[in-house]
């Protein structure tokens, strides 16, 4: 069950990774 946690969390870090990243991309542009 633990596991089942950290296969939902780290795609949700994994995407709010990148949201940030294009987030700051966007405004640098």
């Amino acid at each position: 069950e633990d596991f089942s946690i950290d296969r939902i969390l780290i795609p949700m870090e994994l995407a709010l990774l990148l949201l940030s990243f294009s987030a700051g991309a966007s405004a640098n542009n």
